[in-house]
């Protein structure tokens, strides 16, 4: 069942709503992601978390009602300024439900190496067990210290 919700859009200068239909899963993880942003956000006043993401107090108000979502680029600031800690997990979930895209964070690191994007183009759609994530973490974990070991050879 789809129904509509207000987003806003910059014209003009000036935030202006704009209509766009949205299904039942989404109103939920919209809801269920605003209340997690507020609960992040915790005695600090609207004002005070808004400003440093570029939108005014009412927007994430109505982020944090579930009835608008916020962009990438207000997410990626609303976790740098709330640190949400092992609400993260849930919470980048919810963002990919409702915006259809990985995280920002993600988004960015996939696009800082073509190798990685390509290995990920590599799996072909096979989706990984739990045994094979766990692997692949592993993996990924050694790789790290090799950087970090190598950097401090040459650093």
């Amino acid at each position: 069942m789809f129904y509509v919700i207000e987003r806003s859009t910059k014209e003009g200068g000036a935030n202006v709503p704009k209509r766009v239909a949205v299904n039942e899963d989404i109103e939920q993880a919209m809801k269920k992601l605003g209340m997690l942003i507020k609960e992040c956000r915790g005695e600090l006043s609207l004002r005070k978390v808004a400003m440093p993401c570029g939108i005014p107090a009412s927007q994430l108000m109505s982020i944090e009602n579930g009835v608008m979502a916020p962009t990438a680029e207000v997410y990626s600031k609303l976790l740098a300024l709330l640190k949400p800690g092992n609400k993260k997990k849930e919470m980048d979930s919810l963002f990919m439900t409702i915006r259809q895209i990985p995280p920002p964070d993600i988004c960015a690191r996939v696009m800082r190496d073509e190798n990685l994007m390509n290995v990920i183009r590599e799996m072909d759609d096979a989706p990984l067990t739990e045994v094979q994530s766990v692997k692949l973490i592993a993996l990924l974990s050694e790789f790290r210290r090799e950087h970090k070991k190598g950097d401090a050879y040459h650093g």
